[in-house]
């Protein structure tokens, strides 16, 4: 369903690129009403009209991001989930997998 997962140090700031993929097809992005993307307990969502993830049509790539205030907070490792669901209501949910958390020296925002 994605592929994404690589080593965060706590304090990192930059995109998760998710690709997404059902049943290991592309996801026709014109069908989808949400997808739901969970970091550890960080939750963050693609919609049409207000997204936290963006989406490069081009590239067929999500992007999540991640600001060095939300990775301070990591610890040990964290669980990838992600749940799309379409515009017909079929909910349909994958755990990706899980980052293993680097930890940082620093605790200060740069």
């Amino acid at each position: 369903m994605a592929n994404c997962i690589r080593p965060i140090m706590q304090g990192d700031a930059y995109f998760i690129i998710f690709h997404v993929t059902v049943d290991d097809n592309e996801v026709d992005i014109s069908k989808i009403s949400v997808i739901e993307f969970m970091v550890g307990s960080l939750k963050k969502y693609y919609r049409k009209d207000d997204s936290d993830v963006t989406y490069d049509e081009k590239r067929q790539r999500f992007f999540f991001p991640l600001a060095q205030e939300e990775t301070l907070g990591f610890k040990g490792s964290v669980q990838v989930q992600i749940r799309v669901k379409d515009i017909s209501g079929v909910v349909i949910g994958k755990q990706v997998g899980s980052i293993n958390i680097e930890r940082s020296n620093s605790d200060e925002v740069l």
